[in-house]
């Protein structure tokens, strides 16, 4: 079985690049049409026989190549192209290496010294011998041997070793690297025109004036065919500067002065403000003091007809403020106005008034009354009225109450630490007689010590680091295995113990207490005792040691009362906690 096309194929597995000759095991520029149809038919015989043994892929490929090589050798015609591009890139493998080849920055340095003087007259000498460059003319027809249908397949399927990805196998899709032919360059008979000589730009010639020398006729260049075609010529060649496109200035120019009318204005305005601050502080107002009003203003006294502006004065003062009223046993005087001096006429006569008589008895003061607070009678206090008492509780609330407190004692006999403390607060909400509420204040304090207790320890388990030690004793320490909110894993004299959290020894329990409590926590002696008599691991021993230990207490402590907490815990069903 072949496993590559030159296994395939039967051509020697070091050539990299088989040309079409190769293929069929033909030397190169191979003439003889028997000999290349013979080696073709053996070749296509072997792709036969070894079809069914081979690859699909693979012997699609080599048939391909086969086919491509066949097309280029079976036509004398394509075989001498492919002949010549054969000879031409061996030419071109062959040549010798220039030094530019070799120095790729020689072609790149110029031929004379960059720094040598320039010399204006010899380049201006050798400027007008140049001639101008002439396109050359468009051929009007082109045949050549790629207008073969043979050939041009050819160059549609070939690759041309030289344009080959580097590193390639020379065998790929294209199946051989037979190089493209070059198309024969065809001369077409040019039409003769007449010789354009090297056009002078001088400012004073115009470009139409620019005429060819005719050397039949002997024109220096006037008017004509030969001033036709040079002016053709620079038409049709092409412009090498683009036309800016001219833009109006009016635009930026009223932008700019936008801008600087805008900032004239903040300047404006800016200038505005600090002036009239500056004149807010060089020239302070002096508030006038306005004269005081009186808070009682004395009335004019109404002018009456016959007594004039005469009488006395009403006081503006309070009564409280009056002096004391003065009686006097002189009889008035007449009320009677001369009209001597009044500018009335002398003959003029009043009428006259009645004598007032004079009162039989002295007018005594009036007697202002007392309007002081003190002077005032007090109100008589309103007795309080006692509030209503209480409706009596049924029977179905009293037995609700009842079992809402044992429900709560139940949650501390078999340790449902989640559910301890919201029993004990539901037992005081259910509680309807004297006697309950005052056991179920009793449980809601045994709770909340217990679950006060158990948060400290749960927050010191996740405190605690693998790796961490506890001082036990003097001569006890352990160290700190596995440590999770659930268990605890220590390593005690190079052996691993695991714990539970209900079976975390007491002598534990009381170094992780220290992590999370103060010692100066008044609240903590006691939580520490209930939890104590409280947890699984403990004795008959330690409970009686917590009981001791509450009863050893004040009173109250930290607003709980250790001495009915240990009433309430050695009142329990049970002597001893059952889980």
């Amino acid at each position: 079985m072949a496993e590559s096309l030159a296994e395939l194929l039967g051509i020697d597995p070091n050539t990299e690049k088989p040309n079409a000759y190769q293929i069929f095991g033909l030397q190169a520029g191979e003439s003889d049409p028997e000999r290349i149809e013979q080696a073709i038919g053996g070749v296509v015989r072997r792709l036969k026989e070894n079809q069914a043994a081979t690859e699909p892929a693979l012997w699609s490929r080599a048939a391909t190549a086969v086919t491509k090589a066949r097309r280029l050798l079976i036509d004398p015609e394509s075989r001498a192209a492919y002949d010549a591009k054969l000879r031409q890139s061996r030419k071109r493998r062959s040549a010798p290496i220039s030094e530019a080849d070799s120095d790729p920055l020689a072609g790149l340095l110029p031929k004379s010294d960059p720094l040598a003087p320039f010399d204006i007259e010899a380049a201006a000498a050798r400027s007008a011998g140049l001639r101008p460059r002439q396109p050359p003319p468009l051929p009007t027809s082109v045949h050549s041997i790629d207008d073969t249908p043979e050939f041009a397949d050819a160059l549609t399927d070939t690759v041309d070793p030289d344009d080959q990805e580097p590193g390639g196998s020379g065998l790929g899709m294209a199946g051989l690297s037979d190089p493209a032919v070059e198309p024969a360059q065809v001369e077409s008979p040019q039409a003769e025109s007449p010789a354009v000589e090297s056009i002078q730009f001088d400012p004073t010639v115009s470009m139409l004036q620019a005429g060819t020398a005719n050397p039949s006729s002997g024109d220096n260049g006037n008017a004509g065919s030969g001033g036709d075609m040079a002016f053709a010529q620079l038409a049709s060649a092409p412009k090498s500067s683009v036309r800016r496109r001219r833009t109006s200035r009016a635009p930026m120019i009223l932008l700019s002065a936008v801008v600087l009318l805008m900032l004239g204005g903040i300047g404006g305005a800016a200038y505005y403000l600090v002036e009239r601050e500056s004149q807010l502080t060089t020239q302070p107002q002096v508030a006038q003091a306005a004269a005081p009003v009186p808070r009682d203003r004395p009335r004019a006294q109404p002018s009456d007809s016959i007594m004039g502006s005469m009488g006395p004065r009403k006081s503006t003062k309070p009564p409280a403020d009056l002096a004391p009223f003065e009686t006097s046993n002189q009889p008035m005087p007449s009320a009677m106005p001369m009209a001597a001096g009044n500018g009335m006429g002398a003959g003029m006569e009043t009428p006259s008034q009645p004598d007032m008589q004079e009162p039989s008895m002295p007018m005594q003061p009036e007697v202002t009354p007392d309007l002081s607070v003190a002077s005032l009678p007090k109100p008589p206090m309103p007795t309080p009225t006692p509030p209503p008492a209480p409706p009596a509780p049924s029977d179905a609330e009293i037995k609700q109450g009842d079992a809402a407190l044992l429900a709560a004692q139940n949650a501390f006999l078999k340790r449902n630490w989640l559910q301890v403390k919201p029993l004990a607060e539901n037992a005081q909400r259910q509680a309807k007689t004297a006697a309950q509420i005052a056991a179920a204040d009793k449980w809601f304090e045994v709770a909340e010590m217990a679950d006060y207790y158990l948060g400290g320890i749960k927050k010191a388990l996740g405190d605690l680091k693998s790796g961490n030690t506890l001082q036990l004793a003097p001569t006890l320490e352990v160290a700190i295995s596995e440590v999770s909110q659930d268990h605890l894993k220590l390593q005690v004299n190079g052996r691993i113990k695991r714990y539970t959290f209900e079976e975390i020894p007491l002598l534990v329990l009381h170094q992780l207490e220290k992590m999370t409590m103060s010692a100066g926590e008044p609240a903590a002696p006691v939580a520490r005792a209930v939890y104590q008599y409280w947890t699984p691991v403990s004795k008959p021993a330690d409970r009686e040691e917590a009981l001791e230990q509450l009863r050893a207490m004040p009173d109250e402590v930290g607003g709980v009362h250790p001495h009915e907490i240990a009433d309430t815990l050695q009142a329990l069903p049970a002597a001893t906690p059952s889980s």
